[in-house]
């Protein structure tokens, strides 16, 4: 006889780190609020030779979510609503809090899962693995949608804290022409999902489950730091089946080819940029980057800072090529590539 158990994954920090304001942004978001119900709510996985069932319900999310939307879900919308106001009030700040204080602090979405046989471990570890995996189909759906981070998972049992950071993905719109970021509709990145059979995957064997599971290593670390730079370099060769020869010139040319399409004028220049990300990733492995006392962080000195900064930088465009190679793949269908040399004898 199946038993039901409820699980309530429980989000900090309304909004959801969403601070840009393109027509085109809001009109996604609410379609993604009127699809995230139908397409994210039933599920059935597999593990150790069971079967489970989940049943998710966001009802609570959407609705504060759409709340959250009519206040300050924008950063930009809150200056122009202030301007219209600020005779009343003696700061944005306190326009900006006055606004905040109908939003709340935090929302939840309800996991019901069903299973022939109750056994907490297992179902504890599925249910956080499906967390994951909803986290990276949103996030690649709309990058920087869900957050994270400080978010609780909480079992029947025991309540879990988890770490996952959607700062990465929120940064994919700001400041860069190349590579583009996309809108993708949720059904169509469920759709992907479901093909890939990537619901029910733990262990990365595939080259595409080693790049996302990779990109989930990269979320999960909390600070800046040159050792999350491995992370962003296993995932990049795994999807691009970089060959062990050549390294740094198969990867230029394969992303290239994948993602420079009507941007032929920059090609200089991004190669440069993926030159010096590996850069770092060499000096990082082999002993020769920079590095300070992880404490050294408590002082807000320049030197500390600009070493963060071009660090972060660094992360950054790495992380931007990554998102935006998913999302093509997801665009058009794609599991893999597969590359190939051809030549003419004349």
């Amino acid at each position: 006889m199946s038993q039901s158990l409820e699980y309530r994954l429980v989000f900090k920090n309304l909004p959801f780190g969403i601070t840009n304001s393109r027509k085109d942004q809001k009109i996604y978001i609410h379609k993604l609020l009127n699809d995230i119900q139908s397409e994210l709510e039933r599920f059935e996985l597999n593990r150790d030779n069971m079967s489970i069932h989940l049943n998710v319900d966001w009802s609570i999310a959407i609705n504060d979510i759409e709340r959250n939307m009519e206040k300050n879900f924008f950063m930009d919308d809150i200056h122009t609503e202030f301007e219209k106001n600020k005779e009343n009030y003696d700061s944005i700040i306190e326009f900006f809090n006055e606004r905040s204080e109908e939003i709340p602090p935090e929302t939840e979405v309800v996991i019901v899962v069903t299973a022939s046989e109750i056994n907490m471990v297992t179902l504890d570890q599925t249910t956080k693995n499906f967390v994951y995996q909803l986290y990276l189909a949103l996030n690649l759906s709309y990058p920087g949608f869900i957050d994270c981070y400080c978010a609780r998972l909480f079992s029947p049992e025991n309540c879990e804290e988890l770490t996952l950071s959607n700062y990465g993905f929120e940064e994919c719109w700001t400041g860069e022409n190349w590579p583009i970021i996309e809108f993708i509709p949720i059904n169509k990145v469920c759709s992907w999902f479901n093909k890939n059979n990537l619901w029910n995957k733990y262990i990365g064997e595939a080259r595409l489950e080693r790049c996302l599971f990779s990109l989930l290593h990269f979320c999960e670390e909390g600070k800046i730091s040159p050792s999350k730079i491995v992370w962003l370099v296993h995932a990049l060769e795994s999807i691009y089946e970089i060959p062990q020869s050549a390294i740094l010139h198969s990867l230029k040319e394969r992303i290239s080819i994948v993602l420079f399409k009507n941007y032929e004028g920059g090609r200089s220049k991004i190669s440069k940029r993926i030159n010096e990300f590996y850069q770092y990733r060499s000096n990082f492995v082999h002993g020769s980057l920079t590095i300070y006392l992880p404490s050294e962080e408590l002082i807000n000195s320049d030197i500390h800072e600009d070493y963060l900064n071009l660090l972060f930088q660094t992360e950054q465009f790495a992380f931007r090529i990554l998102v935006a190679t998913l999302q093509k793949m997801i665009i058009e269908d794609w599991k893999n590539f597969n590359f190939k040399t051809i030549f003419e004898g004349a």
